[in-house]
């Protein structure tokens, strides 16, 4: 695991670091040797602890009681979780991205300064994004500010600087020409998009030290059916691991998750947790082939819902900046 605090250049290397996923805490919780410190652990407090210690990464591991418990079956259940678990943390798109000194992090965000994005109307072509418009609110005044984007396995990237509010509380900057320029008129544009691929868009002060974040979906693979839906994320820039997020089933409910390709069917059976959050699932496709086609589907007693896509498709992208931006008269 990676770590993106403070604007050092960190060299540790943490080689003994435990962590404790959701599905492994629910099975050892109450069990002897469970150190009581590992209840209550998440990603920030692993990464804050590799801040205070001046760590840049962490080889990561459970520790007592360990995954053996007298039933295989549950080992290996364990075992497929914790594989899960530790991929995502791996390959899912970072909390924090670096642009040389600069530390973009969304889990560091100002609190109360947010950045919405707003898809522009009109229809697009199956084979490219949309594009969007930003505003933002809670932005202190005498603060200078730049927009900063962030393409599928790139860094971030300035696209715009020297905005500030008026006398009007509206963000804006002035242009070549000296006219003022409001943030609402900047068009942002991601261009020709991996499908499931995220595109994170920051507003980020002149010093750094003040920042929102978000993150959008130009080419989503998602769907819904009623109150039930689910979505993949892009994981890898080879096109072949998703993540997938699904929500509105009910907690206790019995689901059924299927993937279908062309080798095949994979199928396995899961059960809500009782707090209602389903449980992330990393999705990984083998050797590409000519047909690479797949339907990724979660059945439960309340609904079904399935989304239908192609992997193996290599997320490439390399762009100057400025293509990123423009604006309308």
């Amino acid at each position: 695991m990676a770590q993106g605090g403070g604007t050092g250049r960190l060299q540790r290397i943490d080689i003994h670091h435990h962590f404790a996923p959701p599905a492994w805490l629910a099975e050892v919780k109450n069990r002897p040797l469970l150190n009581p410190a590992n209840t209550t652990w998440t990603v920030e407090k692993s990464i804050e602890d590799l801040d205070r210690a001046g760590t840049a990464a962490a080889v990561f591991s459970v520790t007592n009681p360990g995954l053996w418990f007298g039933d295989g079956a549950v080992t290996m259940r364990l075992a497929w979780s914790l594989i899960v678990a530790s991929t995502l943390l791996t390959w899912a798109a970072p909390a924090a991205a670096r642009h040389g000194d600069v530390v973009i992090d969304a889990r560091r965000a100002t609190p109360g300064l947010h950045l919405a994005v707003t898809e522009r109307p009109g229809a697009t072509a199956a084979s490219t994004a949309p594009t969007y418009r930003l505003s933002a609110s809670g932005v202190p005044r005498g603060v200078l500010f730049g927009i900063w984007t962030k393409d599928f396995g790139q860094l971030f990237q300035q696209v715009a600087s020297g905005f500030r509010l008026n006398e009007a509380g509206v963000l804006e900057m002035m242009d070549d020409e000296g006219r003022p320029r409001r943030l609402d008129e900047l068009v942002l544009d991601p261009g020709s998009y991996p499908r499931g691929a995220a595109w994170e868009i920051a507003l980020v002060s002149a010093d750094h030290s003040v920042m929102a974040v978000t993150k959008i979906f130009p080419r989503p693979i998602a769907n819904r059916n009623g109150a039930c839906g689910v979505s993949l994320e892009l994981a890898t820039r080879s096109g072949d691991r998703f993540i997938a997020t699904t929500q509105g089933f009910e907690a206790g409910e019995a689901v059924v998750v299927e993937l279908h390709q062309v080798t095949g069917m994979t199928q396995k059976r899961l059960r809500v947790p009782v707090e209602g959050r389903f449980p992330l699932d990393l999705i990984s496709h083998g050797t590409p082939g000519s047909d690479r086609r797949a339907r990724y589907i979660v059945k439960g007693a309340t609904c079904e819902v399935a989304v239908e896509y192609t992997w193996g498709e290599p997320a490439t992208l390399s762009r100057d900046a400025r293509q990123t931006i423009r604006r309308e008269n």
